[in-house]
């Protein structure tokens, strides 16, 4: 089991993983859904990242908005800047970035976000035929419902 937090800001990220916290999920400055957070710029990303290797703690960034075209040459820049600093996980919700970081990036590992509605066996199987290794589940299933999907689907990991 693993205790994710958000990280909505350098310093909620740093006392998270101070207080128990396995792992973080945050967002860059472009492509977060959560839009109320201030956001990580890059150098503030790879700080608290350092930090969580030293720690022997994650860092999942996120990348769950739809992206345009116009938008791909800023999501190679998050990309690229995933890659360098070794993140643990991008976590997507457009199938189109699915598809950029299983053939650009293999290095990166890829988690759907619950934007993707992950929510039956047959949608769980199709993410890890893409490559997806943890699905965050739909949040309207219910545990029975979650218990199906486990049982069935044993190899992805669910949030």
């Amino acid at each position: 089991m693993e205790l994710l937090l958000p990280a909505g800001s350098f310093q909620s990220g740093i006392r998270a993983l101070e207080n128990g916290a396995d792992a973080l999920y945050l967002g860059l400055q472009n492509f977060s859904a959560r839009k109320s957070a201030k956001n990580f710029t890059f150098e503030e990303l790879r700080r608290l990242k350092t930090f969580a290797v030293d720690t022997q703690k994650k860092i999942y960034i996120t990348c769950n908005t739809v992206v345009k075209e116009q938008e791909l040459p800023d999501l190679y820049k998050l990309l690229d800047q995933a890659a360098y600093i070794e993140a643990d996980s991008i976590i997507v919700q457009d199938l189109g970035v699915l598809s950029i970081v299983k053939e650009e990036y293999p290095e990166l590992t890829i988690h759907a976000s619950t934007q993707l509605a992950a929510h039956n066996v047959s949608g769980i199987n199709l993410l890890e035929s893409l490559g997806v290794t943890r699905a965050v589940l739909s949040r309207e299933l219910t545990l029975d419902e979650i218990k199906i999907i486990k049982k069935t689907c044993p190899n992805m990991e669910l949030e």
